[in-house]
């Protein structure tokens, strides 16, 4: 059936981006009466390609070994269309970035080669809510809120809650470190203030 094929195409495809046939081109063809049906690949697998220098460009606030750290892309490996998806999506996964883009450039001089050009747009670290409300307990009630997603550059957050009635008032602090001495260690501080 066609999703038979289309799957087992996938496979192929993924196997031989593994090993670094990332420009490879797959077709099939069909001969035979239908109960006995013989699908042939036809692969043209192209030149494989290595890994020269990994760059990153615009990332003005966030700190470079942050962005270095998602990357899984290493000098002389197999150009491979995977480990470029995995490399966008750990970055994207920061939440700090408003847009990855990446970008092969073959080297003129050293045939074989490619030079990865990684382009990353900064989001705007700062978050501010605020909210009025009423109800007959609390009357007028006013929140905000102040935040930064991007403390120093570091990935790290905090940030300032601040809820005002006629009956309370509250004041919270939080901050948060998602690698805690560079490890993969969430780590949440929160502290408040609360009188009724």
């Amino acid at each position: 059936t066609a999703a038979v094929i289309g799957a087992a195409t996938d496979r192929l495809r993924e196997s031989l981006d593994r090993s670094g046939y990332s420009r490879a081109r797959l077709s099939t063809s069909f001969s035979g009466p239908p109960g006995e049906t013989r699908v042939v690949f036809s692969i043209i697998p192209f030149e494989r390609s290595r890994i020269r220098e990994v760059t990153i460009e615009g990332n003005t606030r966030t700190r470079g070994r942050i962005v270095e750290r998602e990357i899984t892309l290493n000098r002389n490996d197999h150009l491979s269309r995977a480990a470029l998806l995995g490399t966008q999506r750990n970055l994207y996964r920061l939440g700090v970035f408003h847009s990855v883009q990446m970008e092969t450039i073959p080297v003129e001089w050293k045939p074989g080669f490619v030079d990865v050009k990684i382009k990353v747009q900064e989001g705007s670290p700062i978050l501010t809510a605020w909210g009025i409300g009423y109800d007959t307990e609390d009357q007028l009630r006013a929140t905000f809120e102040l935040g930064n997603n991007n403390l120093f550059g570091t990935r790290r957050s905090a940030a300032l809650f601040v809820r005002e009635s006629s009956r309370e008032r509250r004041v919270q602090v939080t901050m948060r470190d998602p690698n805690l001495f560079g490890e993969r260690i969430e780590t949440l501080l929160s502290g408040f203030h609360e009188r009724e």
